[in-house]
């Protein structure tokens, strides 16, 4: 859908960190280096290709697995914690 905008001849402007969304991205404008007050400045800008190379970017270190985080270890769920079940849900993703 967002491409079908985007070839009908409108500008799309998408803030995401989908990785799907990022690589089909015409433009990417990476900021950074942080979140919040920390982030801000523009650390990278151009196409998919060079982002998996840029060194300033810590989303192209990611993508390109230059980076990475460690599995989190698995946690047993105890059968005495409160749980909430959800049947016969039809809405977007969920099928029964």
């Amino acid at each position: 859908m967002l491409l079908d905008l985007r070839d009908l001849g409108n500008t799309v402007i998408v803030v995401e960190h989908e990785a799907s969304v990022i690589q089909a991205a015409d433009e990417i404008t990476d900021l950074g280096p942080g979140q919040g007050e920390r982030g801000g400045e523009v650390v990278f800008q151009g196409s998919y290709a060079a982002l998996l190379k840029s060194p300033d970017s810590l989303t192209g270190q990611y993508l390109s697995g230059r980076k990475g985080i460690a599995p989190s270890r698995r946690r047993p769920v105890s059968g005495s914690l409160p749980s909430l079940k959800v049947s016969k849900a039809r809405r977007y993703n969920l099928r029964d």
